[in-house]
């Protein structure tokens, strides 16, 4: 079994369940379904289909690194996040329905993706959240993840709730969407802004937005269709053009090819951070040697390291985990035992009132309060 030094994760869309799930997810050691919603009153709504969750399980059972996690929210599928999160009831029916759902389709974690608090009310709410479902996971050794945009920060003790930070370094300004060098700016800043090394995981896009029109978009998997003679027997690789791993444009298209995703991971490596992740894995062209997720793998795996003149031995000695991965389910027990340590945190709404506050406000209000 090939063992992975850092991770390398994969998003993978219910539009896109039409891929050989097993074979486009062998490189990877984390399959993430996108996804399902919260609802109003604190229950969840699937866009993954059961039969998409066990292709999932098929693939984990095929490779012996995989794990399978589900993703909650996303783009255009969070508008209830502030409406349950801001109501102590509603926290607590979403995060018993969120662990009855991780045990009915056996997962092993988590991927919490409210796009986008917009206020420190807002961020100061998802964080509690995030920590009812870290106290809520306690024993259980399941991981919790959360989904950034650049710019954005959880605060220290977000920090503490989550085992990873997923950051999503593309669709950023610029003349390319994931320009290497707003990735690492990104990452240092939230960094300094207290986001652990050893719990940040980098996004590598496999699409590419043309730099003068963003809104046309094309896949990993278009570009290298585009980029060879489709006509003939021989394999895709031995007729392909012959900079296809390193060329990082394409008609206009500024993209992430073998040579800079391999870079950033090799960076991400050098730096101490838990590993990389792709959006998403159905834009990938899954044939041997020419997949952008396989490429990876080699660096990820350590089978391959990339010479790179941004290496800084300081930082990743500097930065080795405080405590293993493997240790998540004996952290999560030791927290368990204090429970919901003391985190600055907004006062809850009146919406979110326990019943016990209402009704010992109801009496001072009407003058019959009891010490």
């Amino acid at each position: 079994m090939l063992a992975y030094s850092i991770l390398n994760s994969g998003y993978l869309p219910e539009y896109r369940f039409y891929i050989d799930v097993t074979s486009a997810s062998q490189h990877l050691t984390d399959l993430i379904l996108f996804s399902a919603k919260p609802t109003s009153g604190g229950m969840v709504t699937y866009f993954v289909t059961d039969e998409n969750i066990q292709a999932g399980v098929a693939a984990r059972a095929a490779n012996p690194n995989l794990k399978l996690i589900m993703s909650v929210g996303g783009g255009g599928r969070s508008d209830n996040f502030m409406v349950v999160a801001s109501d102590a009831g509603k926290r607590q029916k979403f995060t018993a329905t969120l662990g009855k759902m991780v045990a009915k389709y056996e997962l092993d974690g988590l991927d919490m993706d409210w796009e986008s608090p917009q206020t420190e009310h807002e961020m100061s709410v998802y964080v509690r959240l995030l920590n009812e479902i870290h106290v809520s996971f306690a024993e259980t050794g399941k991981s919790l993840s959360v989904a950034l945009h650049p710019g954005q920060s959880l605060g220290a003790h977000g920090y503490h709730a989550v085992d990873r930070v997923h950051l999503m370094t593309y669709d950023m300004m610029g003349a390319s969407h994931a320009d290497f060098t707003q990735v690492k700016n990104a990452v240092n800043n939230l960094i300094d802004a207290g986001c652990p090394r050893n719990k940040l995981v980098v996004g590598l896009p496999l699409y590419a937005r043309e730099k003068d029109n963003p809104n046309n978009v094309k896949t990993y998997a278009e570009i290298a269709d585009a980029m060879v003679e489709l006509e003939g027997e021989e394999p895709l690789i031995e007729r392909m053009d012959a900079t296809f791993r390193s060329t990082s444009e394409w008609n206009g298209f500024p993209f992430d090819s073998q040579a800079v995703a391999q870079r950033k991971t090799q960076w991400a490596k050098n730096q101490g951070l838990l590993g990389v992740f792709f959006w998403e894995l159905g834009q990938d062209k899954n044939e041997p040697h020419v997949s952008l997720v396989e490429a990876v793998m080699q660096v990820a795996s350590g089978s391959r390291v990339i010479q790179n003149p941004e290496i800084d031995p300081r930082a990743a000695s500097a930065a080795r985990p405080e405590e293993p991965v493997s240790s998540l389910r004996e952290r999560r027990r030791a927290e368990g035992k204090r429970g919901r340590y003391n985190q600055p945190v907004a006062a809850e709404s009146s919406s979110g009132e326990s019943r016990r506050q209402k009704r010992k406000r109801s009496k001072e209000s009407s003058g019959n309060y009891e010490l």
